[in-house]
């Protein structure tokens, strides 16, 4: 198996800086962490720790014309979690909404509202979000719809962070403007993460410590806001 060395990869760089952007580039093109990033195949112990997503269905059959989907595609459990506490907000509100992991819903018939939202794996919305997106383009382009994103880009709030994680969420806009975007700070818990990956994170300083960088209170006011906006339409 070829080695990543980062380090190395680093020193080459002429300005002698990277981004994570070209981190994750460099990390996930090159042959040796590819092998890493496939889930256990030929590496033993590199597979991830079992994550349990959270999920809940609305008992409100009232308004099924203005049922509310808040689908979230998840890495580790983190955006699970951010979607949880932003459907609190609309279900305080009295407004009809499903939660569920993008891997489980079948189908976008009878939902009026899309609420999307995403782990940011390699640069990119991670591959279950993706793969939703592929599936469900043309509905998601009748429907209303707002996005959100969970990544350690915008552990610190800079201008700079803010376009690169507008850019994530660039495919999602081009198939539908939403009424609302969310971007938030993202949680590192290496023990959630690929031993692989861990590894190679844990030894690079193109991400922040491991911790949970999440501000409840950030995401508490955008679920606010969302509800607030669905609720004047």
């Amino acid at each position: 198996m070829n080695e990543i060395n980062i380090n190395n990869q680093i020193e080459d760089n002429p300005i002698g800086k990277t981004t994570r952007r070209g981190f994750l580039k460099a990390l996930a093109f090159t042959a040796g962490g590819l092998t890493v990033l496939c889930s256990g195949l030929g590496i033993a112990g590199v597979s991830q720790p079992k994550i349990d997503y959270y999920s809940k269905l609305s008992s409100n059959e009232d308004t099924p014309d203005n049922k509310i989907l808040l689908a979230y595609g998840s890495v580790c459990g983190s955006t699970g979690e951010v979607a949880k506490a932003i459907s609190e907000e609309l279900i305080s509100a009295g407004l009809s909404v499903d939660v569920l992991p993008v891997q489980d819903v079948k189908t976008l018939t009878g939902y009026q509202t899309l609420i999307l939202g995403s782990a940011i794996r390699m640069g990119q919305l991670c591959a279950k979000t993706r793969q939703f997106v592929d599936k469900f383009n043309n509905d998601i382009a009748q429907m209303q719809t707002a996005y959100f994103i969970n990544c350690l880009t915008m552990v610190e709030d800079t201008p700079e962070n803010r376009a690169e994680a507008e850019g994530y969420l660039a495919p999602l806009c081009e198939i539908k403007q939403p009424l609302l975007k969310g971007m938030f700070a993202g949680n590192l818990d290496f023990s959630k993460v690929e031993l692989g990956l861990r590894l190679t994170m844990s030894k690079s300083d193109i991400f922040p410590a491991e911790g949970d960088y999440r501000d409840w209170k950030i995401i508490g006011s955008w679920g606010q806001e969302i509800t607030n906006t669905l609720l004047t339409i």
